[in-house]
């Protein structure tokens, strides 16, 4: 066992972010979660981060 001392952050994370843009659709968000498999990405507009979406995010949306 390597205890979490022996890491950082640059050595787990993922380099190159998936982003989507604040005027895609939630159809955008869900295509890119499933085809990537990831669980979050970042929300970007202009170069600046706008805010961060998740799956849940996506079901929160969702009327029933």
């Amino acid at each position: 066992y390597t205890g979490f001392d022996d890491y950082r952050v640059r050595d787990i994370m993922t380099t190159i972010p998936f982003t989507l843009r604040p005027t895609d659709t939630l159809e955008d968000a869900a295509r890119l979660f499933l085809g990537r498999r990831i669980h979050r990405a970042l929300v970007v507009e202009d170069g600046s981060l706008r805010g961060v979406i998740t799956p849940f995010d996506l079901i929160g949306a969702v009327e029933w």
